[in-house]
């Protein structure tokens, strides 16, 4: 969600509101998802749904691995529908697992930092995004502004489509290989949340499955007492 209200903002100098396509996407299909997602974790064990989500997420960061300067903002749309899925069985899973784990008078006593890592985290993960887009941005204007030399007939041809203006010339010379980085740089940006996916994938395969509670599905042989 951040990176592509980013996008649209530094790229195409959308405002939020004007970016809506995408996320409004993902409001409509969570909203019907989400009961099926509750019904997913008290019949399915929630490794199994939080590996679902992480296959949404990283198919939807895939997607984003291609992204060019020329998506707009309906182009986002089918990976908004990958995180509409992918969030909520993340999401509601970890956390009904979370009080299943830590049983209900410790889970309870956790509530107050969950609500704190929810507010933080946007926050804390939008900085972050933004710093790492800014170094990645300035990295590739680099690796791109090699490749333009005076005796480079591309280069030649856009200075001469100025008229003679210099100033003017060198001014779009800049804009256009920003534009160009704009774009790397969100590509790296999926692509390390694309590589966070597998790692939260491979870091399943390690997991126990949780303790039975009303929150989570009854194997077999477990008793349940009324």
């Amino acid at each position: 969600q951040v990176l592509i209200t980013q996008f649209l903002s530094k790229v195409h100098a959308l405002k939020p509101w004007q970016s809506g396509q995408a996320l409004l996407a993902m409001v409509g299909v969570q909203f019907f998802f989400i009961p099926f997602v509750i019904w997913l974790n008290r019949n399915v064990d929630f490794r199994l749904v939080v590996a679902l989500g992480l296959f949404c997420m990283a198919g939807g960061c895939h997607q984003g691995m291609l992204i060019t300067a020329d998506w707009v903002a309906a182009d986002f749309i089918p990976m908004g529908i990958f995180f509409a899925f992918g969030i909520p069985l993340m999401a509601l899973t970890l956390l009904a697992s979370g009080f299943a784990i830590f049983g209900g008078k410790r889970a309870a006593g956790l509530v107050p930092y969950f609500q704190g890592i929810r507010v933080l985290m946007p926050y804390s993960i939008m900085a972050l995004f933004t710093a790492f887009i800014r170094q990645r941005t300035d990295i590739h204007v680099s690796s791109l502004a090699e490749h333009i030399t005076a005796d480079n007939r591309a280069v030649q041809q856009f200075m001469d489509s100025f008229g003679g203006s210099a100033n003017s010339a060198l001014a779009a010379l800049v804009d256009t290989v920003t534009t160009e980085a704009m774009p790397l740089a969100f590509q790296d940006a999926f692509s390390l949340c694309f590589l966070a996916s597998i790692a939260g994938l491979l870091l399943l395969l390690i997991m126990k499955p949780a303790p039975y509670t009303p929150l989570t599905p009854v194997r077999v042989g477990t008793p349940v007492t009324a």
